[in-house]
């Protein structure tokens, strides 16, 4: 499958009965104000990354901001001279956020960890590593890919990011005889139970193939879906891993019989039938890199961007949070002025809780053998209290690489430090005492 790169181009009696009714529509007010609590607290929480063109600074950065406020928006300068388009994906476990890029007219699959704030590109990253049929399993880490050879077979591989490897699980052969046509070229992955979904044509239908690929041999199935009219076809598939469900998008008519909104779609896995959740204002056009989808595994929201065509006028993207829910949906925020791609959701305190896959961040005083630090976070400055000092005590503060970044020698019980020189992330101080090498954890922010 092939990799468009953009250069910067880149959603009983009267009175009983009159009191038991007083009672009930209290408490059904009292459910409805924390269900409205409860939705309004999760939408808070939908944390998005993507990619941005900015014709301010001139460069590709990243941005971090939160779905529902404008205010948010946080930008890190990339070397990025562009990316491959639908690549984006988002690791739970270690809070890295990934994209197909190049720099210095090299290739290779580029690094943001969000915990951090650090990004490197690797070009040793083989190149069936990514594609814009990619998925990442929440519970492991892994990437699993699907791309197509020159015979129109499907070729399903699992890429290992922390150790730079490839494996070919195995073929699916009954594609049609020529790939690039009538692709969809849509993926969604179950990560609680290891099943790779993939929206694809056989030659003869729209198919949703089944692969589950933590078995010890390969295998596959597939079940016929629904077809569409007018050549339409099933993309931005993604897997809800909290109520197991499969969602799609695919264009609807408006009132004039044209194409210019987005039916949201849940798809049965067990045979392909289809249930209509939800009609958006929102244009897909079909191969657009500007069709960006997202879920956020937390709250149960979609996200979609593109062009609300409730106001035409309007020629910036929006974003709609589409709730699967109560299939509602709400306009929310994206920073504008700038090209805005390869969005995808911060799912990383939803893995820490569901998978245990790693520890969500902490804004509590590091505390070993009651050695502290503080305040932490710390802005331009934090504190080292030892109160079992002794003489020729040391510290060092290093990355997340193990890069020695600041040294020193302390001289009393409680020692301040500067740290105007280090950027927001997260980093360790390691206090060298008596022989012994304590380490206590420092967020920088």
């Amino acid at each position: 499958m092939s990799k468009e790169i953009n250069l910067f181009i880149f959603e009983q009696n009267f009175a009983r009965n009159v009191l038991s009714k007083t009672l009930y529509m209290k408490r059904c007010s009292f459910a409805l104000m924390v269900g409205l609590f409860l939705c309004n607290t999760l939408l808070a929480q939908i944390n998005l990354i993507g990619l941005n063109a900015s014709s301010v600074s001139g460069v590709v950065e990243v941005v971090k901001w939160n779905a529902t406020d404008s205010t948010s928006v946080r930008s890190f300068p990339t070397n990025l001279l562009g990316w491959a388009t639908n690549t984006a994906l988002f690791n739970p476990n270690n809070g890295n956020y990934y994209v197909y890029g190049i720099s210095n007219a090299v290739n290779g699959v580029f690094n943001f960890n969000t915990q951090t704030n650090q990004s490197n590109l690797n070009t040793l990253a083989p190149v069936n590593a990514f594609s814009n049929s990619s998925e990442i399993d929440m519970s492991t880490g892994i990437i699993y890919n699907v791309t197509a050879d020159i015979n129109g077979s499907l070729i399903i591989t699992a890429y290992d990011a922390s150790a730079g490897v490839t494996t070919t699980l195995g073929n699916i052969d009954d594609n049609e005889p020529n790939p690039l046509d009538n692709r969809c070229d849509a993926s969604g992955f179950d990560s609680n139970n290891g099943i790779l979904y993939y929206a694809g044509h056989d030659g003869t239908s729209q198919c949703l193939y089944k692969i589950p690929v933590r078995n010890a041999s390969f295998s596959w199935s597939k079940v016929a879906l629904p077809a569409l009219a007018d050549g339409n076809s099933y993309s931005s598939l993604n897997y809800d891993n909290t109520n197991n469900k499969l969602y799609a998008v695919t264009q609807a008519l408006d009132a004039n019989g044209n194409y210019s909104k987005a039916s949201v779609l849940e798809i049965k896995t067990t045979d392909g039938e289809t249930t209509n959740r939800g009609i958006l204002p929102l244009n897909l056009l079909p191969g657009s890199s500007s069709n960006v989808s997202a879920f956020d595994q937390q709250s149960g929201s979609l996200l979609l961007i593109g062009y609300n065509n409730d106001n035409p006028l309007n020629t910036e993207r929006n974003l709609f949070i589409f709730n699967t829910n109560n299939n509602t949906y709400q306009m929310g925020q994206t920073p504008q002025g700038s090209f805005l791609s390869e969005i995808v959701c911060d799912n990383y305190n939803y893995a820490a809780l569901k998978y245990g896959g790693n520890t969500p961040p902490t804004v509590i005083v590091s505390e070993v053998n009651n050695n502290k630090v503080y305040p932490n976070p710390a802005n331009q400055k934090f504190n080292l209290y030892i109160p079992g000092f002794t003489a020729n005590t040391t510290y060092q503060v290093t990355n997340v690489s193990g890069q020695k970044l600041l040294t020193g020698i302390i001289k009393n019980a409680n020692t301040e430090i500067y740290t105007p020189q280090l950027a927001k992330g997260l980093y360790f101080i390691l206090i060298q005492q008596q022989g012994k090498t304590q380490t206590l954890r420092l967020v920088i922010d």
